[in-house]
């Protein structure tokens, strides 16, 4: 074990219950404390391919899904990308908070079980091996594994890889994106047959997910569907 991992092990042994976004200390069974919790935007009626928040009551397809669908057979998005979930997501991400995962499970239950009910077994979006190392976790498993057991979804920890050390998305526009994931992904065929949930921490242009779907349904998968943490307005094309 790296020590980046071996402190985020020991961080979550001495885990107490603390504000994902500001470490205000909480009672047990909250994610956030009242300030922050009053920050984050639920997402209600949203696009079903890609989760995008929609106006109206009736959930229809986007208007760049119906021209560019990420090849998903639904995806669900429990809040909007911003106030400060995103400060708790940059924590768990890039502040190697890796306790923020656990922390936030409350709040992410009730749009996991809608999303998990479709669903055989789950998935994490993987990291190249490379990144897990200077990481020394990933963050998507972290979020995935408490609400997997929440409930009672099986796990494939080794049946999805990253075998491309791919630049970070982040900076990148829609079209940059889907040439940085070709060939990115490669699943095992023993997922031939499985209603797969994949979790992803956020999802922009929807292209890490389109990547995943491909390579998914080439080994076999029955049906691919996303749940995501938030969701980002892509503004890219």
């Amino acid at each position: 074990m790296s020590m980046t991992g071996l402190l985020a092990h020991l961080r979550d042994s001495l885990y107490q219950p603390a504000c994902a976004a500001c470490d205000t200390p909480l009672a047990a069974g909250q994610a956030m404390c009242a300030t922050c919790a009053q920050s984050c935007e639920a997402i209600d009626t949203a696009c079903p391919s890609c989760a995008l928040p929609l106006a109206g009551q009736v959930p229809l397809q986007c208007s760049r899904c119906r021209k560019h669908p990420i090849g998903l057979d639904s995806c669900t998005a429990a809040f909007e990308y911003g106030g400060q979930l995103r400060t708790a997501l940059m924590r768990l991400k890039y502040g190697r908070r890796s306790d923020v995962a656990r922390t936030l499970m409350p709040l992410l239950a009730p749009a996991f079980a809608r999303a998990a009910a479709r669903a055989t077994l789950a998935l994490a979006v993987p990291l190249h091996p490379s990144r897990l190392g200077r990481r020394g976790f990933n963050q998507s498993q972290r979020l995935l594994l408490p609400l997997a057991r929440l409930h009672e979804l099986p796990v494939a920890r080794d049946a999805l890889f990253r075998i491309r050390d791919t630049p970070a998305q982040a900076r990148l526009d829609a079209r940059a994106r889907r040439a940085n994931l070709r060939g990115a992904f490669r699943a095992d065929s023993k997922l031939a047959g499985a209603r797969i949930l994949v979790l992803d921490d956020v999802l922009t242009t929807g292209e890490t997910m389109r990547a995943l779907a491909r390579s998914l349904r080439r080994a076999g998968a029955d049906q691919v569907h996303g749940f995501v943490v938030a969701r980002a307005e892509c503004h890219g094309s």
